[in-house]
C-alpha cells in the first residue's frame, strides 16, 4: 500500500505542474498558453511575422474551445521589428507583467472593457505609442506600466483608483492628463520626467508620493483638490517652470523638499495651509518668490524668501531664518572677494594686506555688517503686544508678543495699575538683535505721555536675552554642504561605524593660497535606499571637501558637497557646475570627486554612477559615466580632474551585493575622457574598491588624502598617481587578499604633460 501511495502522490504533483503552466501552441502565427483543465488560454506572443494582431476571443485546440482571458507575462516583449498594432478581445481580464515591454514599433493598442489590471511594465519602453484609452474596468495601473512611452500624448484613465510607481515615468510627450475624481493615490515617481504642462489633482486624491511629479520641467501650474492629506518627499522637485502652487488646508504632512529650492527659479507664489507645521520649506530660497501666505491670512512681514524652516506657532506656522544660514553665503562671498589680489596691487602689497590676522578682523567686520542687514530686513513693521498678568510679589508685569513670546516689565503696583489703565495709549519701542541665532528682542520700552506734566512715563523690559550673540563663523569657513539624506528605505546591512583617523581627518594642512577660479563638486553616496550601503562614503566626501578648501585653497563657496545624492540631485550638481563654467566662460579649473556605488548595465556593460534612490536594475534611473564625461568636457574648462572612488564590476547573478565590497562580476566598458581631463579611478577592470576600516575611509580615498596631507597639496599628478597606486595595491593585497589597482586615464588632449601638473 505504501508504494501505491507514493506513486499516486508523484502523479498528482505532475498534474499540478501541467495545470499551472499549460501547453504552449502556435495557431496561425500566434502563440498561446493553453490551460486545458480550466478551459482558458493566455496569448503569449507571435512568431515575429505579424504587424497587425487581432487576438481572437477564443481558440480551438484538440477539438476544444478555449477562451482567451489574459495577455501573458512578457509574451510580446522586444517584438520591435514587426508588431505595430494590437486589438485585445473582450474576455481578457489582465495584461500581465511586461506583456508588451520594449515593443518599440507598437503604435496602437485597443483594450476592451473587462480588463482590470495593467501589470508591471506592461507597456514600458513602447516608444511609438501615442494614445491609450483604458476602460472603466481598469482600477490599477501597476509599477512602470507605461514608463518610457516617449510619444504617448493622450491617455484616458477610465476607472483607475491607484496610479502606481513610475507608471508614466519619462513619458516626455504627455503634456496633459485628466485625472478622474476617483483616483486616491499617485505613487512614487508616477509622472517623473513627463512632459506635463499643467496638473489638476481632484478632491478624491489623498496621497501624492515621493517624486510623483519630479523633473516635470514643462510644468507651470498645479491645482490641488481639498481632499489631499500627504505630499511626499521631492513631489514637485526640479519642476523648473513652476510659477505658483496652492496647498489646501487638508494637507497634514509635507515631505522633505516637497517642492525644493532647486525646483524652480520662476516660482513666485506659494499658498500654504493655515495653522499646520511644515517640516521643510527650503524652496523659499528661490530668489523670485514674491508671495508666501496662508489661505486666510498674510504671513508676518519678516517671512521672506530666505526662510529655511517652519515651526508650529499658535496661528501661523513660520519662523525667521537663523542668522548663521542667512550670513553664510554673504560672508563667504564678501571675504572671498576681499582676499583676491586687486588689479592694481602688487604681490608684495597683497601679501601685506591679506594676512591671517587681517582676515580674522575682516570676517568680524563683515559679520557685523551682515548682522545689521539681517536685523533690518527681519524687523516687523509693528510689534503687536497684549498685556497679560501682574505678579505683585515680584513686581513683574508680563506682556505677550505673538512674534517674540513673553516680555517682562518690572514696575510698582501703582505703575502697573497705570500701565493697565492706559495700555491702549502706550507707545512700544523695541530694540532687535540676534538672539540664539535668530531675530530676537534685546529690550523693549513702553512709553506713556503724562497728560498732566507732559513728561513720559517709561517702562523697560527686564528679561535677560543672553546678549546680542553673533553666529560662530570660524575663519576656516566650511564648504557649502548639501545634504540629501533622510531616506526611509530599509536595508539589512547596518551602516559601518565611522572610525576616524585623527591625523588625516583632523590635521588638514592650511594654505594662504586662494584658488578662486577652481571649483569642486564632491559627492558621497553612502546610505542607499534599495542597495547595500557604501562604508564611509559620506566621510570620504566631507574630508575631501575639507582638503579642497583648506589645503588646495578653494574658497568655501567654490566647494559643493552633496551627501547621499539622488538622481535628481546629481543632475542638479552637474547643472550647477555648468552654470558656473558659463558664467566664467570656461576660465575655471574643475575637481569632480565621487565616492559610492558604480554599476554596469547588464546588456551593454556601460558604466553608471548609482544614485541613492536607485538599485541598479533600471539603468535609466542611474547616471551614465559617459554622460558625466561628456558634460565635464562641455564645460570647456582649463582643466578637469576626476577622482572616482567606486568600482563598476557589478555582482554575481543571484549572489546579491558583495558584502565586503564598496561596489555593486562583469568587466565594464568605459568611454575615454575627453577635453582637458584626467581621471583617477580606484580600480581597474572587474576589481572591487574596498574600504580601509581602520581609517574610516575608502582605501583609495585614504591614500589620496594622505598624500595631500604629507605634501600640503604641493604634489604633481604624476607623484600622486604613483603614491596612490603603490600604496592601495599593497594594502589591498595584505589586508583584503585581493587586488585593487588604481588607474589614471588622461584624455588625448592632455598627453603625458599631466604628470608634471601641480595639484595646488
Amino acid at each position: 500500500m505504501k508504494r501505491i501511495t507514493y506513486v499516486l502522490i508523484f502523479f498528482m504533483l505532475n498534474m499540478v505542474v501541467v495545470n499551472i503552466w499549460g501547453q504552449e501552441v502556435f495557431i496561425e502565427g500566434v502563440k498561446y498558453d493553453v490551460h486545458e483543465n480550466e478551459g482558458v488560454a493566455d496569448c503569449i506572443g507571435t512568431d515575429g511575422s505579424i504587424e497587425t494582431l487581432i487576438i481572437p476571443s477564443s481558440i480551438i485546440y484538440n477539438g476544444k474551445t478555449f477562451s482567451i482571458t489574459k495577455i501573458g507575462y512578457t509574451g510580446f516583449k522586444n517584438m520591435y521589428h514587426n508588431l505595430k498594432s494590437v486589438v485585445i478581445p473582450k474576455g481578457v481580464t489582465k495584461i500581465d507583467k511586461g506583456a508588451f515591454s520594449d515593443c518599440t514599433s507598437l503604435t496602437s493598442v485597443s483594450i476592451p472593457e473587462g480588463v482590470t489590471v495593467i501589470g508591471n511594465s506592461a507597456f514600458s519602453g513602447c516608444s511609438s505609442i501615442t494614445s491609450i484609452i483604458l476602460p472603466n474596468s481598469v482600477t490599477n495601473i501597476d509599477n512602470g506600466a507605461f514608463s518610457g512611452c516617449e510619444k504617448l500624448s493622450t491617455i484616458s484613465l477610465g476607472g483607475v483608483i491607484v496610479i502606481d510607481k513610475y507608471a508614466f515615468q519619462n513619458c516626455t510627450d504627455l503634456t496633459t492628463i485628466s485625472i478622474p475624481n476617483r483616483v486616491i493615490c499617485i505613487d512614487e515617481a508616477a509622472f517623473f520626467n513627463s512632459g506635463l504642462i499643467s496638473v489638476s489633482l481632484p478632491a478624491s486624491i489623498r496621497f501624492v508620493s515621493k517624486g510623483a511629479f519630479g523633473c516635470c520641467k514643462n510644468l507651470t501650474s498645479v491645482t490641488i483638490g481639498d481632499g489631499i492629506i500627504s505630499i511626499g518627499d521631492e513631489a514637485f522637485q526640479f519642476c523648473s517652470n513652476l510659477t505658483s502652487i496652492n496647498i489646501p488646508n487638508s494637507v497634514t504632512f509635507f515631505g522633505k523638499d516637497f517642492i525644493g529650492w532647486t525646483s524652480s527659479d520662476k516660482l513666485e507664489s506659494v499658498v500654504l495651509p493655515d495653522n499646520k507645521p511644515v517640516g521643510d520649506l527650503s524652496f523659499l530660497q528661490i530668489p523670485n518668490i514674491k508671495e508666501v501666505r496662508g489661505h486666510n491670512t498674510l504671513l508676518p512681514d519678516y517671512v521672506t524668501p530666505d526662510l529655511f524652516s517652519y515651526q508650529n506657532q499658535s496661528k501661523i506656522a513660520a519662523i525667521a531664518t537663523s542668522f548663521s544660514n542667512y550670513a553664510f553665503s554673504r560672508v563667504t562671498t564678501k571675504i572671498s572677494e576681499w582676499q583676491k589680489k586687486k588689479e592694481f596691487e602688487t604681490t608684495a602689497q597683497w601679501k601685506i594686506r591679506v594676512t591671517e590676522e587681517a582676515r580674522k578682523q575682516k570676517i568680524s567686520q563683515i559679520i557685523e555688517e551682515v548682522k545689521k542687514t539681517f536685523i533690518t530686513e527681519r524687523t516687523p513693521k509693528k510689534l503687536q503686544c497684549t498685556l497679560d498678568t501682574y505678579d505683585a510679589d515680584n513686581s513683574i508685569y508680563t506682556v505677550k508678543s505673538e512674534l517674540l513670546g513673553a516680555i517682562y516689565v518690572k514696575t510698582s503696583i501703582d505703575g502697573a495699575q497705570t500701565l493697565k489703565k492706559e495700555w491702549n495709549n502706550i507707545t512700544i519701542i523695541p530694540q532687535y538683535g540676534v538672539v540664539n541665532d535668530q531675530l530676537g528682542l534685546l529690550n523693549c520700552t513702553f512709553k506713556l505721555a503724562n497728560k498732566i506734566t507732559g513728561k513720559n512715563l517709561t517702562y523697560n523690559s527686564v528679561k535677560n536675552f543672553n546678549g546680542d550673540k553673533a553666529s560662530d563663523l570660524a575663519i576656516n569657513l566650511p564648504p557649502l554642504e548639501i545634504d540629501f539624506s533622510g531616506s526611509t528605505g530599509k536595508m539589512a546591512e547596518p551602516t559601518a561605524p565611522v572610525v576616524k583617523d585623527i591625523d588625516v581627518d583632523l590635521s588638514i594642512p592650511s594654505t594662504s593660497t586662494v584658488n578662486s577660479k577652481t571649483f569642486a563638486v564632491v559627492i558621497g553616496n553612502e546610505n542607499y535606499q534599495r542597495a547595500a550601503k557604501v562604508a564611509y562614503a559620506v566621510n570620504d566626501a566631507k574630508v575631501f571637501a575639507g582638503y579642497c578648501q583648506k589645503t588646495l585653497g578653494l574658497p568655501a563657496s567654490n566647494v559643493r558637497l552633496y551627501k547621499d545624492a539622488t538622481y535628481g540631485s546629481m543632475l542638479a550638481a552637474v547643472k550647477d557646475i555648468q552654470s558656473i563654467a558659463d558664467a566664467y566662460h570656461g576660465e575655471i579649473n574643475v575637481i569632480f570627486y565621487y565616492a559610492g556605488h558604480g554599476i554596469p548595465a547588464e546588456n551593454t556593460k556601460e558604466a553608471y554612477l548609482l544614485p541613492v534612490d536607485a538599485d541598479g536594475t533600471q539603468p535609466e534611473a542611474c547616471y551614465p559615466l559617459s554622460l558625466l564625461y561628456k558634460k565635464l568636457e562641455g564645460l570647456n574648462a582649463k582643466s578637469t580632474l576626476v577622482f572616482m572612488d567606486a568600482c563598476f564590476s557589478g555582482a554575481q547573478r543571484g549572489e546579491g551585493m558583495l558584502a565586503s565590497a564598496r561596489g555593486v562580476v562583469l568587466k565594464p566598458k568605459f568611454d575615454a575622457p575627453q577635453g582637458n581631463m584626467v581621471v583617477f579611478s580606484a580600480t581597474q577592470g572587474d576589481e572591487t574598491a574596498y574600504p580601509y576600516k581602520e581609517k574610516g575611509h575608502g582605501l583609495f580615498t585614504y591614500f589620496l588624502l594622505k598624500k595631500l596631507q604629507d605634501t600640503k597639496g604641493a604634489v604633481t599628478l604624476g607623484d600622486l598617481s604613483n603614491y596612490v597606486t603603490t600604496n592601495v595595491s599593497q594594502q589591498s593585497i595584505v589586508v583584503n587578499r585581493k587586488s585593487q589597482t588604481p588607474t589614471v586615464v588622461p584624455s588625448a588632449n592632455v598627453g603625458d604633460g599631466w604628470k608634471g601638473v601641480t595639484l595646488k
